[in-house]
């Protein structure tokens, strides 16, 4: 039987215009009648990694080499997609004798203890976020290149030896959305050069420096271990990094998908070996944001956080600013002017929240991009918009403060856990920040004035913040001592702390000060 090829089978699950559920082979993504709008897969990890795999797989073969060749193919998918992904054919097996997708080249069964069950390659399996683990006994050919990919992308800490993705445990990720599959692909694919002077030795063409598993693994046991840095291998193993050691054993028989419910051939256990690939370096992804490092260390890629997704981080997904770098294909889109061509754009952000070897939950979420293709224009329109989500927290902050102050006598000892709060503070105040978020960009392109906007989002905040306090002040729960005088002195304290006339408030907002009144004295909080 021939190897099942990632690169003509049709695996990737997709919802079309017509609505119809369909599965396609990778190049099916440039189809035009009844074009797939959306990757619709069992698992969100999994949509996540698949279009990774859609994008890394156009870049690395049929990246454009100038920017009207990818306007071009922005209106019209190129005819020869299926002949280029061709040229890379045979590091797509997923089973068979040779190199597999993904899997460690050399790794044999003789080398560790048992196999481990197929279950544990899904990232959540200790954790429970999508299926429990103990119903998923065996998973079909597409799951397990999902799951494959995903781990090898997202992967966290996993015990001694057992390496993190290129990105680090639990990686952000940013695309770009299209109104088809095609459309999200391509304009999340760089111009060949621009992808090319990123982080990577364009110098190595060998297909085993491109996709690890062409080749016997870089492992990093020993004394220091060996460490696989941006100038060991081609720039296109930033989609194809492979840190974990792993060959699957697939069953001679066919069987039901645990995943998918479908009936074919299945895997139902792997093998799997510590100190693989060590990716260490300026690796910079070109679909995940990036903290520049005080000390001169290379940026640190953000990573999912317990608190989701809030538009606290937006600055950082689309704006760049001097402590922070937004994922190079932003950059791209923004300087190509690719944002003419759309009418609402729209960023998708997703990743997971991982503790070490513990993930804690997936998060995904959309958000609007508001780009600018002036460089004084977007440096104003950063600063702005980083002034209100500072004037957010410091509300957000005070109002976390006085609730525990509110609901147990002595604060440093309350054991409840007021996360939630934040979460309903974020939810209260986002649909007004995207709104002061349009208004200012508005105002930064015809050179206008947005103080009143600013003023807007100071009553904005502070409203949220006591109807936040009021309703959490009101059902003390667990919180059993809380008593109605603690209550209204916090109240008050909130009141005056997060007003809008308050100084510090209004100087983190640019806004001037107002005067004291003479006859109730003025907030100074």
């Amino acid at each position: 039987m021939s190897p099942y090829n990632l690169l003509h089978e049709r695996w990737i699950p997709i919802r079309r215009r017509s609505g119809v559920l369909d599965w396609i082979a990778p190049w099916q993504i440039a189809d035009i009648d009844d074009p797939p709008l959306r990757i619709e897969s069992p698992r969100p990890d999994f949509d996540g990694a698949l279009i990774q795999f859609l994008i890394g797989l156009v870049q690395t073969v049929a990246a454009p080499q100038l920017m009207q060749a990818w306007r071009k193919g922005y209106e019209r998918p190129p005819a020869d997609l299926r002949d280029r992904f061709e040229t890379v054919v045979e590091a797509f097996n997923l089973d068979g004798e040779g190199p597999r997708f993904m899997q460690d080249l050399t790794l044999h069964a003789a080398e560790v203890k048992e196999a481990k069950a197929i279950r544990e390659l899904l990232i959540d399996a200790p954790a429970v976020f999508f299926v429990k683990p103990e119903l998923v006994q065996a998973i079909s050919y597409p799951m397990v290149a999902m799951a494959l990919f995903a781990l090898q992308t997202n992967a966290p800490s996993g015990g001694v030896g057992h390496r993190t993705s290129l990105r680090g445990g639990g990686p952000l990720t940013t695309i770009i959305l299209g109104d088809t599959l095609w459309q999200t692909v391509w304009l999340n694919v760089m111009r060949e050069s621009d992808f090319l002077a990123g982080p990577g030795n364009p110098a190595l063409q060998d297909l085993r420096d491109k996709f690890p598993w062409m080749a016997a693994t870089r492992t990093s046991e020993g004394n220091g271990g060996r460490t696989t840095t941006p100038d060991d291998a081609h720039c296109a193993q930033h989609f194809w990094g492979m840190p974990r050691r792993i060959r699957i054993t697939f069953d001679d028989h066919e069987g039901r998908c645990d995943l998918s419910g479908a009936i074919g051939r299945i895997a139902s256990t792997y093998i799997t070996k510590n100190y693989g690939t060590n990716y260490e370096g300026a690796w910079i992804h070109p679909l995940s944001p990036y903290t520049v490092q005080k000390d001169g260390a290379p940026p640190n890629p953000k990573k999912g956080q317990p608190d989701g997704l809030p538009y606290r981080d937006w600055p950082q997904l689309a704006l760049s600013g001097p402590e922070r770098l937004r994922a190079r294909v932003m950059s791209a889109y923004e300087s190509d002017r690719r944002f003419d061509l759309q009418l609402s754009p729209r960023l998708w952000a997703f990743g997971y929240d991982v503790d070490n070897m513990k993930p804690r939950g997936w998060y995904s979420g959309t958000t609007p991009i508001l780009p600018l293709h002036d460089r004084e224009q977007q440096q104003r329109y950063a600063g702005r918009i980083q002034q209100l989500v500072d004037a957010s927290e410091d509300v957000r902050r005070t109002l976390m403060q006085q609730l525990k102050a509110a609901l147990v006598r002595r604060p440093q000892d309350r054991k409840g856990d007021l996360s939630f709060v934040s979460r309903q503070y974020w939810s209260e105040t986002e649909t007004p920040f995207f709104d002061a978020a349009r208004a200012i960009h508005e105002a930064v392109l015809g050179a206008g004035d947005d103080n009143q906007v600013r003023e807007k989002w100071l009553a904005d905040i502070h409203g949220a913040a006591l109807r936040v306090f009021g309703l959490n002040s009101q059902e003390a729960g667990e919180f059993a001592d809380a008593d109605v005088k603690r209550i209204a002195v916090a109240w008050n304290n909130l009141l005056q702390f997060a007003s809008p006339r308050g100084r510090k408030l209004r100087a983190l907002l640019d806004l001037p000060p107002i005067p004291s009144s003479p006859l109730h004295g003025g907030v100074h909080a």
